[in-house]
C-alpha cells in the first residue's frame, strides 16, 4: 500500500494487477509506504479504512484520503496467477514454494482447485473483491480503474500530481502469447507522453474461456460472482471521483 498525504491518496494494491508498476512510479510521491510482507504490500481497503486511516487523520486532519487501485477482468487474473505459479523458479522440488507450482497443469485442473472446498496452496487466494470491500461487504475503494486500460490510471495519477507519469509493466507472469510494445499517449492537459510500457502483456478473459468446458467456466463465474460484476460495473466508469 502507498499513501500520500501530500497530494491526498491511497492506493490499494490487488494482487496481479500492476502492483510493481504502480509503486515504481508512484513511490516518489509517497510517504507513508506498506511493503515486504504481501499481507502488508495488499493492505485491503477494509483494514486500511478500519486501522491506518484512522490514524493518519489525528496527523492530517480530517483531509480526505481519496483511495485508488486496479482491478482486472476475473479470467485474465485467473490465470495470471496460474502462470505465475508456474514460473521456473519454483519448479525444483527442494525450492521452499515448490508446493505452490501449477507446472504441467492444466489452467482447468487448476480453476477446479481454486473453486475447491479446502484448496491446495498453489489454487489458494483471496478475490479481488476482497481487497476493495467496505465493512459492509460493498465496494469501498472511491476511483477503480481497469488493468486492460492502464492509461487512464496514469493519466489520472498525472493529473492529481501535477507531473506525468512513467507506468511499465514490471514482474509480468510468464507469457504465453503476444509480446510487449510501446504505447505513447498525449497527455491532453499538459500536452506531455505519458508512457505504458509492455501493455499488450495480457490476454482477454475471453482467451482464457476457451480453455475451459461450458459448465466449469458457468461454475466459474458463479462462483467469481461479485469479481465479475464488479468488472462490469468499472468498465462503466462507477467508481470515479
Amino acid at each position: 500500500m502507498l499513501v500520500s498525504t501530500e497530494f491526498n491518496f491511497a492506493l490499494i494494491l490487488v494482487p496481479k494487477c500492476a502492483s510493481n508498476s504502480i509503486e515504481a512510479a508512484l513511490l516518489p510521491y509517497c510517504n507513508v509506504v506498506l511493503g515486504g510482507q504481501p499481507s502488508l504490500r495488499h493492505t485491503s481497503y477494509r483494514t486500511f479504512s478500519q486501522y491506518l486511516r484512522p490514524y493518519l487523520r489525528e496527523s492530517i486532519g480530517e483531509r480526505p484520503l481519496e483511495t485508488v487501485c486496479l482491478v482486472r477482468e476475473p479470467l485474465s487474473w485467473l490465470n495470471s496467477h496460474f502462470r505465475f505459479r508456474s514460473r521456473l523458479a519454483i519448479r525444483n522440488p527442494s525450492h521452499p514454494s515448490y508446493g505452490t507450482s501449477t507446472y504441467g497443469m492444466s489452467f482447468a485442473r487448476f480453476v477446479e482447485d481454486y473453486m475447491s472446498v479446502n484448496p491446495p496452496a498453489y489454487a489458494s487466494f483471496r478475490p479481488q473483491f476482497d481487497f476493495v470491500k467496505d465493512e459492509d461487504d460493498q465496494i469501498g475503494v472511491d476511483s477503480i480503474f481497469l488493468y486492460e486500460h492502464i492509461d487512464e490510471f496514469a493519466e489520472y495519477m498525472s493529473e492529481k500530481i501535477g507531473e506525468s507519469l512513467t507506468v511499465s509493466y514490471r514482474n509480468p507472469s510468464p507469457v504465453q502469447a503476444n509480446a510487449g510494445r510501446v504505447q505513447a499517449l498525449v497527455d491532453f492537459a499538459k500536452r506531455r507522453v505519458i508512457r505504458t510500457v509492455g501493455a499488450n502483456r495480457f490476454r482477454s478473459g475471453e482467451n482464457f474461456a476457451d480453455e475451459l468446458s461450458p459448465a466449469l467456466l458457468a461454475d466459474l463465474k458463479e462462483f467469481m460472482r461479485r469479481d465479475f460484476q464488479m468488472y462490469e460495473r468499472v468498465k462503466n466508469k462507477e467508481f470515479r471521483q
